[in-house]
């Protein structure tokens, strides 16, 4: 792969976006083939940036061009969450990170919804980003293992340290939001 490495690069690269833009399902996969292809760091860096372009394109692409058929499908909900968020505005960031790590809601309804729910793009791309490396690490993680696989070795992807990490960068996302309710900011 040497020979051919910025054609891969970009080719997953592309992919990607293309991926997170239209909310199609498969950047998972994308994410362990990354880490079997490349080094670790560098596919982290780049899937982090990818998801966050390509997930802000679904956003740009929703308020502007979905507007009426988002709210069309989804409008109380828009309307109740938009209630709900309203008292949150100033937590919004930490929110976005803890969205993308949780599992519910999927990522697509967060990147067609939040136009209109009022987030802005600086703070969904940016939440995104950060957002998306805890779980994008443990997929890397798997890719580099299946690389490396050449015996019967046992494969843990959840591993303590794995989940201990998810719920840390979890809590840490939300620790502004308490010390602001605590202290009355």
């Amino acid at each position: 792969m040497d020979q051919h490495f910025f054609k891969v690069y970009v080719t997953f690269v592309v992919s990607f976006i293309y991926l997170q833009s239209f909310s199609i399902p498969g950047s998972m996969w994308l994410s362990v083939l990354g880490g079997a292809l490349f080094p670790f760091w560098l596919t982290l860096i780049t899937v982090c940036i990818c998801s966050s372009i390509g997930a802000s394109l679904a956003f740009l692409l929703s308020g502007s061009l979905g507007s009426k058929a988002i709210m069309h499908l989804f409008g109380a909900r828009i309307s109740k969450w938009n209630e709900q968020l309203v008292q949150h505005k100033q937590h919004m960031f930490n929110y976005m990170i803890v969205l993308r790590i949780a599992p519910l809601p999927p990522n697509w309804v967060v990147n067609l919804g939040a136009p209109h729910l009022g987030i802005p793009l600086f703070t969904f791309f940016w939440g995104t980003f950060l957002g998306v490396a805890p779980l994008s690490f443990i997929q890397i993680q798997a890719g580099a293992a299946l690389d490396r696989l050449s015996s019967s070795d046992k494969l843990v992807i959840f591993t303590p340290l794995n989940i201990a990490c998810l719920f840390g960068i979890a809590i840490a996302a939300l620790i502004p939001v308490f010390v602001k309710r605590r202290y009355n900011m």
